[in-house]
């Protein structure tokens, strides 16, 4: 994190920050007994819908195939075989970063107070949650956009005391201590 504060004026002060993160050896779920993409290949008959032939490809791993020749192959998983059906494990493969600039101003005035923040950030992973598999064959190809990546984040905070003695004229128990104020939040999730 790298962060430059500026003081403009005598009730505002901006701050301008870098901030990035990277991890390494995350646990993620990769499917220890997934079908293999070339012997797939090799079964798939472009075209043929005939009666009783199987398409091989996801979720087609644990058909039974017939190749031109009449050979059966007892579908297309390993290293355990068909017998075992689709089977996960966690491993520590995962990998993510955070890139993000940040920007802030305060401003104080009187009756009010005024905080605005703006994110423009970007997070990618291999897998956001645990539920998310990665690609078993290639876990690098699962690299991408977080799936809670917000890109463009915006936050107003704001209060204001209300001026009601001076406009009843009266400085009371009645008429001090009321405030207006809130929160303005603004999300841009894709560019």
């Amino acid at each position: 994190m790298l962060s430059l504060e500026r003081q403009l004026g005598s009730n505002t002060v901006l701050s301008v920050s870098y901030v990035g993160t990277q991890s390494h050896r995350l646990l993620v779920m990769e499917e220890a007994n997934a079908g293999d993409p070339a012997l797939c290949l090799s079964l798939s008959q472009p075209g043929d819908v005939s009666p009783g032939s199987s398409m091989c490809g996801p979720f087609g791993e644990s058909n039974v195939f017939t190749t031109v020749s009449g050979q059966i192959i007892d579908g297309t998983r390993g290293p355990l075989g068909s017998d075992f059906g689709s089977d996960t494990k966690q491993t520590t493969i995962g990998k993510s970063n955070y890139n993000a600039l940040q920007l802030s101003l305060r401003h104080t005035s009187g009756r009010l107070e005024l905080s605005a923040g703006y994110t423009y950030g970007k997070s990618l992973d291999e897998s956001s949650n645990l539920g998310e598999e990665v690609n078993p064959i290639n876990p690098a190809l699962s690299y991408a956009l977080s799936s809670f990546d917000v890109r463009h984040n915006f936050v107003v905070s704001y209060n204001y005391r209300i001026p009601f003695e001076n406009l009843f004229r009266v400085s009371n128990r009645w008429t001090q201590g009321w405030e207006v104020s809130g929160i303005t939040h603004l999300v841009l999730v894709y560019p």
